[in-house]
């Protein structure tokens, strides 16, 4: 887990933080920049600055949307650092209160070798119409309590759940499809409920994104 320098020194415990993801169109370029909010500690311990955590650009990823607010960036190619699929599902309702993002990233170990999960992130963000620039989150604006408890019900499939999966909390999964008799294809799937995204490599370059 993240624990500020400041914690550590100080012996105090974190219990969880929280990140803000500005969503943005301007003309045909999407981005999602996420930062997440540091609580300060001591007499500070109120208030809050923000880190900058990742910053998505579509110009870097294929990138499918529909106007139910869904959204899905894929890498367009899969490098020497694998392939990463962000995935949000918003209800079908784009003015839906919340969404839920899922970023999972897929590499593989050896040369040749099937691909695997490396790394997995699921955020279930509640949808605000403030704008805090970077001065409102070095202050009390980057302070947000909740009482809410996390979701972990665990999801699947909703066709073949008999093929491999990986059940993930606020009902969601990922199913990677790889062998090392093909080991420049990958069919990456993530889904939440009965919507599912899914990418295809082929020659380790997308060849079909598709929302269903």
């Amino acid at each position: 887990m993240y624990v500020p320098d400041a914690f550590r020194e100080w012996g105090e415990t974190l219990y969880e933080w929280n990140t803000f993801c500005e969503t943005r169109v301007e003309g045909a370029r999407l981005t999602h920049d996420v930062r997440r909010q540091v609580p300060l500690t001591a007499c500070e311990s109120v208030q809050a600055q923000f880190e900058e955590e990742a910053l998505t650009d579509s110009g870097d990823f294929h990138c499918v949307g529909d106007a139910g607010g869904n959204l899905l960036l894929a890498s367009k190619a899969i490098g020497a650092q694998g392939a990463v699929l962000q995935a949000s599902f918003a209800g079908g309702d784009p003015a839906a209160p919340t969404r839920t993002r899922v970023e999972v990233s897929v590499k593989r170990y050896d040369d040749g070798a099937p691909f695997e999960m490396a790394s997995g992130k699921i955020v279930l963000e509640e949808k605000t119409e403030l704008y805090m620039d970077s001065d409102e989150l070095d202050r009390d604006g980057g302070v947000r309590q909740t009482n809410e408890v996390a979701n972990t019900a665990t999801g699947s499939p909703p066709d073949d759940a008999s093929s491999p999966f990986i059940a993930l909390p606020l009902d969601s999964w990922v199913r990677i499809t790889s062998s090392a008799d093909e080991p420049d294809s990958l069919v990456l799937a993530i889904g939440k409920g009965a919507r599912t995204y899914t990418v295809t490599y082929e020659d380790l370059e997308v060849s079909r994104a598709e929302m269903s």
